[in-house]
């Protein structure tokens, strides 16, 4: 799967949250949040 990103590069990637059912992901100067279905490790 890909995610497109609207940023030029991406640092870090991490799942947490509850369950880790959250993806974080910082590029640039953002940080994204995204909602999944499935827990991370």
């Amino acid at each position: 799967m890909h995610l497109p990103v609207p940023r030029g590069w991406t640092a870090n990637v991490t799942f947490a949250g509850p369950e880790r059912r959250h993806l974080f992901i910082t590029a640039g100067d953002s940080v994204f949040v995204i909602k999944t279905k499935m827990q991370g490790r």
